[in-house]
């Protein structure tokens, strides 16, 4: 999403969700974050994953373990902080998206930055407590996340300053 204007990629979707009769649903909503966001997660996932020495791989081979096995019970929690970073740079990139849900909806499947920008051009008739309530709501998630990855990562840098 970073890469490309997002209305180089809205309008070609636009018109793929048409012809495939998705328009304005929250599967296409769904299937094009996803497909946008993936991408750039995996893109930062390739570094965290490099960097596990080939040692404790080849330690959790020694203890038995299948490539499954190593892959959930080695690598992956050596890399789980830099997944939640990339995780976490995902989620905000979707969060904050808004020229792809407007032009990928209408009146079904629209997402909280739709609403609050229709809430804001209703002339003087703006509901000024619905839209401070929208303003919330959408400012709770990206909050509730930074307080969870905070704990996440002082949690991470006391286990390291103890070790050391």
């Amino acid at each position: 999403m970073r890469f490309l204007p997002p209305v180089a990629v809205a309008i070609p979707l636009m018109v793929i969700w048409l012809q495939l009769e998705l328009y304005d649903t929250r599967f296409a909503l769904i299937v094009t974050y996803t497909l946008l966001t993936l991408s750039t997660v995996i893109w930062l996932a390739i570094p965290a994953f490099k960097a596990v020495p080939k040692e404790v791989e080849e330690a959790g081979r020694v203890d038995g373990y299948g490539p499954y096995a190593i892959f959930f019970k080695v690598a992956l929690p050596i890399a789980a902080r830099s997944l939640v970073g990339a995780i976490a740079f995902g989620f905000v990139l979707v969060w904050n998206e808004f020229l792809i849900a407007l032009m990928l909806t209408t009146s079904d499947a629209k997402t909280l930055p739709i609403v609050a920008s229709e809430l804001s051009q209703l002339g003087r008739d703006v509901p000024w407590g619905i839209l401070n309530a929208s303003v919330i709501l959408l400012s709770l998630p990206p909050l509730l996340m930074v307080g969870v990855l905070s704990g996440f990562l002082n949690a991470a840098f006391k286990r390291k300053r103890d070790a050391a």
